[in-house]
């Protein structure tokens, strides 16, 4: 199979030859030869001016803090600085691996890409990669205060993404999607690559990744998911916490999908950093039955209901973390009424019918 900047640079090298051009990427990323995407760059045929680090950086967690590589400057994104740099660009590359969740700062960076190129004589490649946990499935709800309205688990490739905010928001952004090759959406990144290659903060291994899109939820609460750890994504505790209480009650639901075990761990970072948490631990055991975004919210009904010390948190501008999350106040207030929450969110799952249309018809493969 070959991605987006496979194509690119095997039979559409043209498209961007000697002109001034940015990139999106992280040191990490590869083509389909084990070569890293940056270093295709550095040769006579290409013009490369700047480089945009995610906000999780350019090394992401490696120690190096550059402001450059081979002397390519790199620019945060965004900063005021940086918009001002990129007018002097014509295009603009975008391959970076998407997560496959709607909220991520790989979505939150092309959105702003986008944003900022719209009626600009700017052109945007968005090199598409497969949508990790798989292409096929979509599931969450639509919140009443999304800006971007796709779900949780969004069922998009990244250029489909962009190809949607294009049509929804952006009609005059020049977006340009160079296709993959070979791609099955149906296939799962572990599909497709075997060895899990680290590319994403804190996701240590397939596992983490497809329990994702649910735990990554648990971060609007005073839950610790294990970040810093080698369980992170796949692990949620607390000092408080009653691991067997919550085994037990888990086990009742009969949900599929994944194995558990009760476990101790120390957190390096988040709510309980360097404090001995109890908990589960999850292995996913079958990806196509797993539905993390249901298991979120058992588990915070359940810890909701049984523990006093169970809360939502806030961020610096006083907003619930979980509402901005899922763009939406109806999870959380529904459980401050004692409201079965599978009752709430399967009614507000209705709003994935109009979307459902709207995606349909800018599907790529």
């Amino acid at each position: 199979m070959l991605n987006g900047i496979d194509v690119l640079l095997l039979k559409k090298s043209h498209f961007i030859k000697d002109i001034p051009l940015a990139i999106f990427t992280s040191y990490n990323m590869y083509d389909c030869n084990g070569e890293r995407v940056i270093d295709n760059f550095f040769n006579p045929n290409y013009n490369l001016k700047y480089i945009i680090e995610p906000s999780f950086g350019f090394f992401i967690n490696k120690d190096e803090n550059l402001t450059e590589y081979n002397k390519i400057p790199i620019l945060p994104a965004f900063s005021e600085e940086t918009y001002k740099k990129l007018l002097k660009v014509k295009v603009i590359l975008f391959d970076i691996q998407n997560y496959g969740v709607k909220n991520t700062d790989v979505i939150k960076a092309l959105y702003e890409i986008i944003e900022f190129i719209n009626g600009k004589d700017i052109q945007l490649y968005i090199l598409d990669r497969p949508n990790p946990i798989n292409g096929n499935i979509f599931d969450g709800i639509i919140g009443q205060y999304s800006r971007i309205n796709i779900p949780l688990r969004h069922g998009l490739t990244i250029g489909e993404i962009g190809l949607f905010l294009q049509e929804e928001l952006f009609r005059e952004a020049k977006i340009n999607v160079i296709k993959m090759e070979g791609y099955n959406r149906e296939k799962f990144l572990d599909d497709i690559k075997p060895v899990f290659e680290f590319q994403f903060p804190d996701i240590k291994d397939y596992n983490a990744f497809f329990l994702y899109p649910g735990f990554h939820l648990l971060e609007g609460t005073n839950l610790s998911i294990g970040i810093g750890t080698e369980k992170s994504y796949s692990v949620f505790g607390a000092p408080w916490i009653d691991s067997d209480n919550v085994f037990d009650q888990i086990i009742y639901l009969g949900m599929e999908g994944f194995e558990m075990e009760t476990c101790e761990f120390i957190p390096e970072n988040g709510v309980y950093s360097n404090k001995l948490c109890k908990g589960i631990q999850f292995k996913v055991i079958n990806k196509e039955l797993l539905n993390s975004i249901e298991l979120f919210l058992n588990i915070i009904e359940i810890c909701y209901n049984t523990f006093g010390e169970f809360e939502f948190v806030m961020n610096n501008r006083d907003n619930y973390v979980i509402d901005e999350l899922f763009s939406d106040d109806r999870i959380r207030k529904s459980l401050e009424r004692y409201i079965p929450l599978s009752e709430v969110y399967y009614k507000a799952m209705k709003t994935l019918d109009e979307y459902t249309g709207k995606r349909e018809k800018l599907l790529l493969y």
